[in-house]
This record gives C-alpha cells, sequence and structure tokens, in this order.
C-alpha cells in the first residue's frame, strides 16, 4: 500500500516535470541520460586502477559472511561500481549544464 502510494508520487512528479518541460526537451533530456550511461560503460575501467587510492572499500561484518551466490573479488566490484556512479553523474552534469544553456538562450530570443 504504501510502496503504491510512492510510486505514484514519482509518477505523478515525472508527469508534472515532462508537462512543464515539454516533449523535445524530455526527449532532449532523457538522451542524455543515455550518452551519460554508455561514456560511464566506456570508460569505467580506466578509472578503477586510480580509485584503490582514493577510496576504501569498507569492510565490515558482512565482508566474511558467506552469501547464497559467491561473489569473486568484492573489492574489485565496489570500485567498479563506484567509477561506474562517478563517471555518470558527471557526464550527466556536464550534459545537463549545457542543455539548459542552450534552452535559456532559446527561452531568452
Amino acid at each position: 500500500m504504501v510502496i503504491d502510494f510512492i510510486i505514484i508520487i514519482f509518477f505523478v512528479y515525472f508527469v508534472i516535470v515532462g508537462f512543464r518541460r515539454g516533449f523535445w526537451l524530455s526527449m532532449i533530456h532523457l538522451s542524455a541520460t543515455i550518452v551519460s550511461l554508455w561514456i560511464a560503460s566506456q570508460f569505467y575501467k580506466s578509472i578503477v586502477e586510480r580509485l584503490i587510492v582514493f577510496i576504501p572499500y569498507p569492510k565490515t561484518t558482512a565482508f566474511n559472511t558467506t552469501f547464497a551466490f559467491h561473489f569473486n573479488h568484492l573489492q574489485n566490484r565496489f570500485e567498479a561500481i563506484v567509477a561506474f556512479l562517478m563517471i555518470t553523474l558527471f557526464c550527466k552534469f556536464i550534459l545537463y549544464l549545457i542543455i539548459v544553456t542552450f534552452d535559456k538562450i532559446i527561452a531568452y530570443q
């Protein structure tokens, strides 16, 4: 019941945002998200080697437990996920700035 309510709230929010932006601007934002995910999938492996020094792997009680599935190299997977998220968010932010800038220029004229 609560999950349904939360999903409905998110759906209504995105409908309002899409209605306010318009179809073409929403499609441009969607394509920017897809492009940022593609860029992250292409370049995250080169960032993983550099993240070992900067992002420590959290060793908790779950580190030594056994799981239903056997996970190999949890630290490498953690660093790959962090690198992928960092690149995705950075690219999305840059593309968002470009889109908003051009939208403001067009709206100003």
